[in-house]
């Protein structure tokens, strides 16, 4: 059996470019059973969510509202830096770390937040066990 790990598939993969920039690359979505075709994005800047001071996590996420990728940021912290919330209408693609003084991203700071799978609505953990 072969191990496929969610960050090896392309479909809404954020990925690093030049400096403190990253693209999210196309692919399929459903909302409420619909199909919805994203075709990516090149250039998202995170400059400006650099703290001055210690670390802070920031969400890359598609806006199915505007199938837009949007960023949300946590707050700067100098312990362990926060996760910030999935905005209603959004689906999480990836968390990035950026500290203090950072000019570039590595593959290291960047955190797959894609659900590669996801049992539909109303199911409780454990009665969702087939059979």
């Amino acid at each position: 059996m072969s191990t496929v790990y969610v960050r090896s598939l392309y479909p809404l993969r954020v990925e690093a470019e030049d400096g403190l920039k990253v693209r999210v690359c196309g692919g399929m979505y459903e909302v409420k059973g619909q199909r919805r075709y994203y075709r990516g994005e090149t250039g998202i800047d995170l400059t400006d969510y650099v703290p001055q001071a210690g670390k802070r996590r920031v969400l890359v996420y598609l806006d199915v509202l505007w199938n837009k990728a949007k960023v949300e940021a946590a707050p700067a912290t100098v312990g362990f830096p926060l996760y910030p919330p999935i905005p209603a209408n959004g689906i999480a693609l990836a968390y990035i770390l950026l500290e203090a003084g950072d000019t570039s991203l590595r593959e290291t700071d960047i955190e797959e937040a894609r659900v590669l799978f996801e049992a539909n609505q109303g199911c409780d953990p454990l009665p969702c066990t087939g059979g």
